[in-house]
Order: C-alpha cells, then structure tokens, then sequence
C-alpha cells in the first residue's frame, strides 16, 4: 500500500487499485470476485480480523445461485446448501396452513427456488474463492477512516486494528493511504462509508425479541401467524433456528390470523 499526500489536485494518476472495497461480508466477497475474474485490480478492506461467527443471512434463491455459479463455486455451494424442495407454510395458532408456496420445482435459472444455508459457512467458500485470484488483495484487520474525491480517482485512508477481549475494535498506529479509480462500500448496516459521504438512508425498524415462551418446534421453516402477532422461523445446514416474533404495534398494521 502507499502513502500519497492527502492534499494536491485531481490530475490523472496511476492508482493502487481499480476498485477499493470496504466490507468483506458475502457483497463484498462476491464483488471482490466477479471483478477479479474480469482482470481488475481490486483492493478489499475489512474491519474486523476474522469472520463473525454467528449466521445472519439464511436463504438465497434461483437468482443468487446463478451469481454463485458464475463465480465458479456452483459445487462447493451445493455442498453446504439445504434447498426446499416441497412447500412453504404459514400457519395459524392451530398449524392450519394459511398459505402454501409450492417451491418443488426449479426456479427458472436452473437452480432451486429456495435454498438455506449457514451464512459463516459460505463465507468461508467466497473468501477461499475470492483469495486465490491474483488481481484481488484483501487486506482484513484495516479500518476506513477518510474517503477524498480526486475526481477521476480516490483516496482512501484506512488505519490497521484488531478486536479486543470484548469484542470491540482497537486502532493501532499503521495508518496509510491507498488511491483507487473507484471505491465501493459493501460494509452493511452499519456503514461507515455512508456515514463519510453523508448518504441518508431509511430506516424501515427492526424488533429485538426473546423467546421466553417456547411453543412446539415446527416441522420446517415458515411462518406462524395469530391474532395479535407474527412468528417466523427460519432454520439453516447447520441446524440453527433464527426466530422472531412482532405485533401489530410493530408492524403498524392490524390484521386477524385467527
């Protein structure tokens, strides 16, 4: 990486990179690849030193699969995928299907409608795919602090750190500044490369809940609906369930399921 001046003007210059990415979840990987795969120079830089652990995304469908083929990882995918190949189910309080999706078929580009999967294990597969092309560089452990539009190009500072024992992100002195024509940011909700460019955004709510009242295990992923709430549960390869439940008062909407 190099160190060019932060001050100066917009002239054209040979950069480090075509594309910078920030982020390095399954958008940034998956970018980082196709890009890699077409020759350019792509410069990845991730936050944190090591995968988050726990899954978040658990379902893709035809469409994904079809971008996940054409990175070349139709196999390994297939590998750790579970795709639905019946139905689809909303139920009542009483497991009275209210809505049916029939998801037996192929979707149209050739792949299941409906695939689940662990999201740290296909992050693994896009991180061995994405490291093994010689124009990609992913450098994780690096922190985005300043962006400056050159007009033809960027420059990006980005400061090395690592994760403390409670999780939180310490910075170390290594600060440095790479160029590039492009910078993408592919680091998510919490986007530090929206914050710096001032991009709004909308926040459409999300409900934390705790399930202190179990009821029976349902029989696959789906969704349970009752009068006054919303159940929906979605199970993964790796055999988590992710569960959340919400009212009207949330959803700002008043309907009867019963």
């Amino acid at each position: 990486m190099t160190h060019p001046q932060a001050e100066g003007g917009s002239e054209a210059q040979e950069t480090d990179y075509d594309v910078v990415i920030v982020g390095y979840g399954p958008t940034g990987e998956m970018l980082a690849i196709l890009l890699g795969q077409l020759g350019y120079r792509v410069g990845v830089f991730e936050r944190w030193p090591e995968v988050y652990a726990l899954p978040r995304a658990v379902h893709f469908d035809d469409e994904i699969g079809r971008i996940l083929q054409a990175a070349g990882l139709r196999e390994e995918v297939l590998e750790i995928t579970d795709p639905v190949l019946d139905l689809y189910e909303w139920r009542n309080r009483d497991g009275e299907a209210l809505l049916r999706i029939d998801w037996s078929r192929p979707g149209t580009r050739g792949w299941p409608s409906a695939n689940f999967f662990s999201q740290p294990e296909l992050q693994r597969v896009l991180d061995r795919r994405a490291k093994s092309l010689a124009t990609v560089e992913v450098r994780e452990g690096w922190e985005v602090g300043r962006i400056e539009d050159r007009g033809d190009h960027v420059h990006v500072e980005v400061q090395r750190g690592d994760s403390g024992q409670a999780g939180e992100w310490i910075a170390e002195d290594d600060v440095r500044w790479v160029t590039a024509r492009y910078l993408i940011g592919a680091d998510g909700a919490n986007s530090a490369v929206r914050e710096i460019i001032g991009s709004e955004w909308h926040d459409l709510g999300f409900v934390p809940v705790r399930l202190a009242d179990p009821r029976s295990d349902p029989a696959r992923s789906g969704a349970g609906l009752e009068p006054d709430e919303l159940a929906v549960v979605r199970s993964d390869p790796a055999d988590h369930d992710r569960v959340g439940r919400t009212g009207p008062a949330s959803l700002g909407v008043h309907a009867s399921a019963g």
